[in-house]
């Protein structure tokens, strides 16, 4: 694959990506859309700008004309393509560390281009001889943000957020561009990171690496907030922070969110096969109906959008809600965290609590040489349990579950387990990591 993902293009700058591939990109992007324009936003990594102008350039000697939106963090580039209503590029790498920058490429409905849908195609066409046609494509500069703003309060103009208070932790990340947000809301608030910078200096762009939240636990605290948000580098990710600042598990923050959501409309909840299977059992609860779906937000956006759906969620912290147009938006997400606890008048802790009731791993990475026979040996030695593959091998019993994936974007092995007793994931742990490393060795 290269630097062509499964979701995205993403490498190293400027061995991997520079400003000769974003031309090439940007042409093939062009020729491969077939749109007549073309939105253009960049995120706040060091790199951005100039892979901008390259890729711009790129679009415009093919002869698109391009919208630049300027800095903006990706939900607000989406929203960008549904106001506009036109297809565009994103130059970002997301939650990557900050030596890393890349494109994400989505149509006017806001979903994103995926390996098989136009990345790999696109990735062919980059650096082979287009012929351009002769008129140049033009530029024009157009700023979205106040829009976007209006568009987030609008939904929340009927919310009372007077007994909230919050810590929201930006990562030095672009969705501090809608920090305003909150006094627009008049939600008591502090902001920490909050100032664009690719270097990252308060920490990495990806909350999931351990530490990352640290600041923000501390900070709830000591200011005596009823609630800590963290955004990943590009805010289309969102993890939660509460009262004793302490980092809740995704799964649980998305039950909570989708049983809110359920509250107001009842429907689908598309949700990652890697949650607790408390998840589940909330939507249901809820008068909801749980989907399951494999890795991958653009697979959840794809299905809102085909089939319908209230709310969507996956286990990295992506959170999509159909009344904000599918778009995996971590303001819009923190926001109705905020509005649920300002109504129940409980700490986020003591509404986490009753679903804390699985133990669970985080997902644990594993290097192997021969991934294919690791899923023959699985799915041998598991045959008597229920085994689905809709994204890997998933393996149900009675006390446990576990999935094992391909990572999409490493060459490792994904585990991920879920069991009724601590004792019990601990034992299905330690025989899964010796079975997977057996299974994994390269066959003579």
């Amino acid at each position: 694959m290269g630097i062509y993902k499964e979701y995205d293009i993403r490498g190293v700058v400027p061995s991997e990506i520079n400003e000769k591939k974003a031309y090439e990109i940007g042409m093939a992007a062009a020729k491969f859309l077939e749109s007549k324009t073309l939105i253009v936003g960049r995120d706040g990594r060091i790199s951005s700008e100039k892979l901008k102008k390259a890729l711009v350039r790129g679009i415009t000697d093919y002869g698109v004309d391009v919208i630049d939106i300027g800095l903006v963090s990706t939900p607000i580039f989406y929203y960008a393509n549904v106001k506009l209503k036109k297809r565009g590029i994103m130059v970002t790498a997301s939650h990557n560390p900050k030596e890393y920058n890349g494109f994400k490429i989505s149509d006017e409905k806001a979903i994103p281009f995926v390996y098989g849908t136009g990345v790999r195609r696109i990735g062919e066409l980059a650096g082979k001889k287009i012929p351009c046609p002769g008129k140049k494509g033009k530029i024009a500069r157009k700023s979205v943000v106040s829009s976007y703003l209006r568009h987030i309060k609008s939904k929340f103009e009927k919310s009372d957020f007077s007994g909230v208070s919050v810590v929201a932790d930006f990562s030095n990340g672009a969705g501090a561009v809608a920090k305003g947000i909150f006094s627009r809301l008049k939600i008591r608030n502090k902001v920490i990171c909050s100032k664009i910078d690719g270097r990252f200096p308060c920490h990495g762009p990806n909350p999931l690496i351990r530490g990352s939240a640290k600041m923000l636990g501390e900070t709830v605290k000591k200011e005596k907030a009823g609630l800590g948000v963290i955004l990943d580098g590009d805010a289309d990710r969102v993890f939660f922070v509460d009262e004793k600042g302490n980092l809740v598990k995704t799964d649980c923050s998305f039950a909570i969110l989708a049983r809110d959501a359920l509250r107001r409309r009842k429907g689908n909840v598309y949700y990652d096969l890697r949650f607790s299977r408390v998840v589940a059992e909330e939507i249901r609860r809820a008068g909801g109906t749980p989907v399951m779906k494999r890795v991958g937000s653009s697979y959840y956006k794809d299905a809102m959008r085909r089939k319908g759906g209230v709310i969507s969620g996956e286990y990295s912290g992506h959170m999509m809600y159909r009344e904000n147009h599918c778009i995996d938006d971590g303001i819009y997400a923190a926001l109705r965290m905020m509005a649920l606890l300002a109504t129940e008048k409980k700490s986020l802790s003591e509404i986490a609590a009753p679903l804390m009731k699985y133990f669970s791993s985080d997902e644990i990475s594993l290097s192997v040489s021969d991934k294919d026979n690791v899923f023959r040996a699985i799915e041998k030695k598991y045959s008597r349990n229920v085994v689905m593959f809709l994204d890997g091998i998933s393996v149900y019993a009675r006390d446990y579950w576990f999935n094992v994936r391909k990572s999409n974007t490493q060459p490792l092995i994904r585990l991920k387990i879920e069991a009724t007793s601590k004792k019990i994931l601990e034992r299905m742990t330690e025989r899964l990591k010796a079975e997977i490393k057996n299974a994994g060795k390269k066959q003579e």
